[in-house]
């Protein structure tokens, strides 16, 4: 499952999209909102992005994982790439 905690208390939201192969979820969180979940996935590669409005400017988030043909161990973990793009 992933999880994102909700923004900085008292400033703006977030939005947050999982998608997949087949799956595209988006969420809106809130501040001191409740933690969201999406629900674990067995596609090879996932995005996570985020959208985050805040009152200096915008910040948008990627992440992209590419998970092996065995399962993810801790000594395994799987590809991961972030572009992190700031206002």
């Amino acid at each position: 499952m992933v999880a994102w905690p909700p923004a900085v208390s008292g400033h703006g939201h977030d939005d947050v999209t999982y998608s997949d192969a087949r799956l595209v979820r988006w969420r809106t969180v809130q501040p001191d909102g409740p933690t969201i979940w999406f629900a674990f996935r067995k596609e090879r590669s996932q995005n996570l992005a985020l959208v985050q409005f805040i009152e200096p400017g915008t910040l948008r988030a990627h992440v992209h994982a590419t998970f092996g043909t065995r399962s993810c161990q801790p000594y395994l973990p799987p590809r991961l790439g972030v572009q992190l793009h700031p206002r």
